[in-house]
């Protein structure tokens, strides 16, 4: 009998005993809606010529809950069964009961006060947007309110509580903490959860990557059109003197002009295309290097051919 460890109140037990018997074959990873239970129990003393209240079922399903034998969860219900229990087809979620083994009953009965408390104080939350979820700044000033002090902003209890930013009430970053969702506690829903933080890290870690990639050849290509300003400059201030040349001596000059920073150009080209094999540490050397003031490329490659001669040597 799990209400025998439990200090029950004598006028709620049998009602509670209906209740833990109306969720024993409940298989649902939810459990059942909270309005099935009441409907049951309340129709099993009915049916036994007793009568109960509905304030009486709900008296017993607290004192269940306060004493951690059942769990009040949040899950989303079909077209068919909302339907049968009366409930606003525009409401995702709606709240279940679900009875807890010893050890989960155990495990909730060793967490933190403060976790007990918030877990208790989320039960609460109603609305139907916002089931089970509640800003951290209100959660934290009711905590307060009990007595509860040191760090509540971060209140951790494994597959119950997790926080969260959302948009709250005209804003669009506020930071929450709800009720974890049952099928958030399967093994699929977390190993999905964990591909896509792996997959979005990657994804960071790319933008991340071009973004110094990006940062690190801007001063080369800030060189490369520095040399063709000059070269454009020059080619322009030949054009308007060539009256005053032989027509070799024109195109020997163009020529010269022309082809002056082949090789630097060449070089720094050669850096640009090195910039995306390069190792992410020895990349952010390369940005800091050229960001301090543009040296010859000569000595740029040197410096990566030490960096990566030392990265192989090691």
């Amino acid at each position: 009998n799990r209400l025998e460890s439990q200090r029950m109140s004598p006028e709620n037990d049998s009602i509670s005993q209906a209740v833990i018997e109306s969720l024993h074959d409940e298989t649902g990873i939810a459990g059942v809606p909270v309005k099935v239970v009441e409907e049951r129990v309340l129709q099993r003393f009915l049916g036994e010529g007793e009568e109960i209240s509905i304030q009486q079922i709900r008296a017993a399903i607290r004192e269940l809950l306060d004493n951690w034998v059942i769990d009040k969860t949040v899950d989303e219900l079909d077209y068919k069964v909302k339907n049968e229990l009366g409930l606003p087809q525009d409401e995702a979620f709606t709240w279940h009961l679900k009875l807890l083994t010893e050890d989960q009953s155990d495990s909730l009965r060793a967490l933190r006060p403060e976790a007990k408390a918030l877990i208790k104080l989320l039960r609460e939350q109603n609305d139907a947007e916002w089931l089970g979820i509640m800003p951290k700044r209100e959660a934290i000033e009711r905590l307060t309110q009990q007595g509860f002090k040191g760090d509540l902003e971060y209140i951790h209890a494994e597959d119950m509580i997790e926080d969260f930013m959302t948009s709250w009430d005209g804003n669009s970053s506020v930071w929450c903490y709800g009720l974890v969702r049952e099928h958030h506690k399967t093994d699929e829903y977390k190993q999905w959860h964990e591909e896509m933080m792996r997959k979005s890290s990657e994804k960071e870690a790319m933008r991340y990557r071009f973004t110094e990639e990006c940062e690190t050849t801007d001063p080369i290509h800030g060189r490369l059109d520095e040399l063709a300003e000059k070269r454009e400059e020059d080619l322009e201030t030949l054009e308007l003197r060539r009256d005053k040349m032989s027509r070799e001596e024109y195109l020997q000059r163009k020529r010269a002009i022309e082809e002056r920073d082949a090789d630097e150009e060449e070089k720094w080209n050669r850096v640009i295309e090195l910039v995306p094999t390069l190792p992410f540490d020895v990349l952010i050397d390369l940005r800091n290097l050229l960001w301090e003031g543009v040296p010859p490329p000569d000595d740029v490659l040197t410096f990566l051919d030490t960096k990566l001669s030392d990265k192989g040597d090691s």
